[in-house]
């Protein structure tokens, strides 16, 4: 729980200051608490094969033309389907980090699934795509900060550090400056004057 506001500084910082595109905070922050349990290879595999799968089914239900909360139902469904799948296969293969796939953040996989069909319908698929892994990314680097045994200790047993780190998000919140991305997007107009 205390590293949670952690992952959320470097979820703010990889998206306002590095640019970095995902969908929203929340999902790269339990994507990157999830990894935890599973390991981060074991659950960027599953969160792949999810999106996939779950891209596949929505794109059938689309064909039907459902309200959204019965089509969020059909996908959550399903999603809570593939993720026992897996664990019931995992267990089979003894592979602890597959059977860990019940700590996968649910309703946020199911979300991501709409939201990046959307995404594609809206933007293309080249801008979803460049979405799914900016946010994968970015769950997996904060993961990786937040599994260190030294920032667990400190947060631990200084648990007071969450102001400094509230400290921080605010002042991220202010910055209003170019992000390292755009350095590279707009390097053909450095030359112009």
């Amino acid at each position: 729980l205390l590293l949670v506001p952690i992952a959320a500084l470097i979820i703010s910082f990889l998206r306002n200051v590095v640019g970095f595109p995902t969908f929203g905070i929340f999902m790269p922050v339990l994507m990157a608490l999830a990894f935890r349990n599973t390991g981060l290879g074991y659950g960027l595999g599953i969160f792949t094969g999810i999106m996939l799968l779950g891209y596949t089914l929505r794109w059938a239900l689309d064909k039907l033309h459902l309200l959204l909360v019965p089509r969020l139902s059909v996908i959550l469904t399903f999603v809570i389907l593939a993720l026992a799948f897996a664990a019931l296969l995992g267990s089979k293969l003894d592979v602890k980090g597959v059977m860990a796939v019940g700590l996968l953040p649910i309703v946020i996989l199911t979300m991501t699934i709409e939201r990046f069909f959307i995404l594609i319908e809206e933007a293309g698929l080249p801008e979803a795509l460049r979405t799914v892994l900016g946010s994968a990314a970015v769950a997996s680097i904060s993961y990786w900060i937040i599994n260190k045994e030294t920032v667990q200790f400190l947060f631990y047993f200084y648990p007071e550090l969450l102001l400094a780190v509230a400290g921080l998000q605010l002042l991220l919140g202010r910055y209003t400056g170019f992000r390292l991305s755009e350095i590279f997007r707009f390097r053909a107009f450095r030359g112009v004057s």
